[in-house]
């Protein structure tokens, strides 16, 4: 037999192992994501049994699998400062306290990231100055009621575009080329891999398991989104650490499931 024919009756048989290898695989993906669909329609019937309506366009497909570990980086505070400042000095104040200041002003970072800052220099551009910020240190414009270079802008802190709810900064712009900031400045962190978090469907019925007990003082009657992210441990050791949940939108007001155990909070 020639070497040639020899060479494509292994590459068919090849091909027919890798098919038969395929198929189960597929086989188990199209029972997950049939179960999946069957998951859904019956969590919108539940949510309409109960007068609530839920798209199930708003349930995204994924979630991030690794967690944020928060710790203070003196360079990029520094950097923060200088930004609005310009060139700083700086001095421990104490308890934790970093102060950086010019003739332009003071700002001062604490150690569980809170942020305070007055200065007065001169800024031609608060869009650019805002860009800027959000490009070196992670952030992004959420919020902007800016007219004529006046008034404030929040930005979020986000990590691999996922927001942290609750680390928010807010400039607020007056006349005369002034700007404070204040909320939260979060710089390096290192990843935590996060197993056995709850999926979307069970965040939903535990959202909806909480709109019916008996505490409950408003209840919504559509849920309008729904995305995961994180909030803010309140603390004062570090690392700063953060809880995964996902945020469920309606029409009343937004509300965090926690992704491990489950507890529901209002914003």
């Amino acid at each position: 037999m020639k070497p040639s024919r020899v060479k494509s009756i292994v590459i068919v048989i090849l091909l027919l192992l890798n098919l038969l290898l395929l198929i189960p695989f597929l086989y188990r993906h199209m029972q997950e994501r049939s179960a999946y669909e069957r998951s859904i329609h019956e969590l919108t019937e539940l949510f309409t049994a109960n007068q609530i309506t839920l798209s199930p366009t708003v349930l995204p497909q994924t979630l991030p699998d690794a967690a944020p570990e928060f710790y203070r980086d003196d360079g990029q505070e520094k950097a923060f400062a200088t930004a609005l400042l310009g060139p700083v000095f700086s001095r421990e104040v104490g308890g934790g306290i970093h102060r950086f200041y010019n003739e332009h002003g003071s700002c001062l970072i604490r150690s569980n990231g809170t942020v305070d800052v007055s200065s007065a220099a001169a800024f031609d551009a608060p869009e650019k100055l805002c860009n800027d910020l959000c490009r070196q240190f992670g952030y992004a414009i959420v919020h902007s009621e800016l007219h004529n270079g006046i008034g404030a802008v929040t930005l979020v802190r986000t990590v691999g575009g996922t927001p942290i709810y609750n680390a928010t900064l807010t400039l607020q712009f007056r006349a005369g080329d002034s700007v404070s900031v204040s909320g939260s400045l979060l710089t390096s962190y290192t990843e935590q891999e996060r197993v056995g978090e709850m999926d979307a469907v069970s965040a939903l019925v535990r959202f909806l398991d909480y709109q019916n007990s008996p505490g409950a003082v408003v209840v919504c009657t559509a849920v309008t989104g729904l995305d995961s992210g994180y909030l803010l441990q309140s603390t004062l050791a570090e690392p700063l650490r953060l809880v995964p949940v996902w945020c469920v939108h309606t029409d009343v007001s937004n509300y965090y499931v926690n992704r491990s155990t489950g507890a529901v909070i209002r914003e």
